[in-house]
């Protein structure tokens, strides 16, 4: 019996450490992507894990093994606390971290609107700088093909 404890309480242990694992590296790969209802399935799981432990409590006979059977409940309990209360705060660090890239995000998206209507700004000046600069060399032409005519004149 002590054997079956032992090992509940490894794959308990195991199961609560590849949980903790799973949260922390879905939380650095993509935050947006944190599960919190696989974490709250989990934590159910552990729950039900729980009840059934508590069942095979309750059909060991002895007071010391079931004392020290109520003491691993207790151990694990006090585990599916904290794991709640690190669910909570991965799920309000998670909606603090979606409300601060939407942030971001709007901001830049407001910083590339302005930054195209000045680039069409920008690009407009240009392009009456370029029909202006157009305009002076035919004038300009102009002015050299009367000087020219004027000075074939002069001449003969």
């Amino acid at each position: 019996m002590d054997n079956a404890l032992k090992e509940n309480d490894r794959l308990l242990t195991q199961a609560l450490s590849v949980e903790i694992v799973n949260i922390v590296v879905l939380d650095y790969v993509n935050v947006d992507c944190l599960n919190v209802d696989a974490c709250v399935h989990c934590v159910k799981e552990k729950d039900t894990v729980i009840l059934k432990l508590k069942e095979k409590i309750k059909s060991i006979s002895g007071d010391d093994k079931e004392r020290k059977v109520e003491k691993e409940v207790e151990k694990i309990e006090t585990l599916n606390l904290e794991l709640d209360h690190k669910v909570t705060k991965l799920d309000a660090e998670n909606n603090h971290l979606k409300q601060t890239y939407k942030q971001l995000f709007d901001s830049i998206k407001s910083s590339r609107v302005q930054s195209k209507e000045q680039y069409d700004d920008l690009i407009n000046k240009v392009n009456l700088k370029s029909v202006e600069v157009a305009d002076l060399n035919a004038s300009l032409q102009e002015k050299v093909l009367v000087i020219t005519a004027l000075k074939e004149q002069l001449k003969g």
